[in-house]
């Protein structure tokens, strides 16, 4: 297990906690400082439940850019950015977070992007960037928190790579007015080694996913996935 720097209460150190364990020949993964024993009952339910979450509507096909093998993420994220038209902002990371790999402004509607290649135990880095980034949104549409965002467009303004957020957004109030005032969306694309999600081998990725659709459903949040 580690100890990560997620969000909430500082002195709650084991909500921080997740990664996997044995106890006594047995696996357990821990999520959020709860426990979970990864046998075939635990599968099993967790299938279930994944399955009932990743129902066609909930999918797109909206990223057009193709990610041939040998390339990594840095290559997709900047080829989206420049023949797609959306902002770069992968390792773009005021606090030590990362609010998005990819944002694009269009149809009155702000979209967040995420990317990840590989569903594996990986998966718990994007279900923290996620849930931190919506904190982040949540923050300035309903507490008129704008710091973070406002530091954000700062870096983004001198970072050098694919599309600038000066380009869709001249001034930082105009990026401000536009995220607090727009609805936002997410997709989190994903490069997997199966591309039935179901059919991979990685419980805590599977977890991971469950959790973060289920997490911004209970926020609110459209989510959409993409598998590329």
């Amino acid at each position: 297990a580690f100890l990560s720097n997620a969000a909430g209460n500082p002195g709650d150190i084991g909500r921080l906690c997740d990664g996997e364990i044995q106890v006594s020949g047995i696996n357990y993964y821990i999520f959020y400082g709860e426990y979970y024993c990864l046998n075939e009952a635990y599968t099993d339910r967790l299938n279930d439940s994944l399955r009932g979450k990743l129902r066609k509507e909930f999918y797109t096909t909206e990223l057009r850019t193709v990610w041939p093998v040998g390339h990594d993420e840095d290559w997709f994220n900047e080829e989206v950015s420049n023949n797609e038209g959306f902002v770069h902002l992968h390792k773009v990371k005021p606090d030590y977070i990362e609010f998005a790999d990819l944002l694009k402004y269009e149809n009155d509607t702000v979209t967040v992007v995420h990317v990840k290649d590989g569903f594996d135990c990986d998966m718990r880095a994007l279900d923290r960037q996620v849930e931190l980034s919506v904190t982040k949104i949540i923050d300035i549409k309903h507490n008129n928190n704008e710091s973070y965002l406002r530091n954000l467009y700062q870096k983004a303004s001198i970072h050098g790579v694919g599309l600038n957020i000066t380009a869709v957004f001249p001034t930082v109030d105009e990026f401000l007015d536009c995220m607090k005032n727009k609805p936002v969306r997410y997709i989190i694309a994903i490069r997997p080694t199966n591309k039935d999600l179901l059919a991979n081998s990685s419980n805590i990725a599977k977890h991971c996913l469950n959790a973060l659709i289920l997490r911004c459903f209970q926020q609110g949040i459209e989510l959409r996935i993409q598998i590329l």
